[in-house]
């Protein structure tokens, strides 16, 4: 159960509910519930999750998205070798 946090929360749900594309960045400290935060507000609904790997190179992100994408149901894949060709992926496994 999460308690308080009600300005983000509506910040987060506005953003959700406009009628123009929009990003939000939750950051902060290590384990203060960022994303207990989000999948709260949402209810755990999402068609994809990820979350980033704190200082890590490059391939390691890939490497961390690409799991992401496969634990959301996409086939076993090689590790995208730049975004453009993560986020080609993600359009993909969110066509389905």
């Amino acid at each position: 159960m999460l308690v308080g946090r009600i300005a983000e929360q509506r910040e987060l749900r506005d953003a959700f509910e406009s009628e123009y594309s929009e990003f939000v960045a939750v950051y902060g400290r290590h384990r203060v519930g960022k994303t207990f935060l989000v999948r709260e507000t949402f209810n755990y609904n999402f068609t994809f999750e990820h979350s980033g790997v704190a200082n890590a190179p490059i391939r390691m992100q890939l490497k961390a998205f690409r799991d992401s994408l496969v634990d959301a149901g996409m086939k076993k894949l090689a590790v995208p070798s730049d975004w453009m060709e993560a986020f080609t992926l993600l359009r993909q496994l969110i066509k389905r």
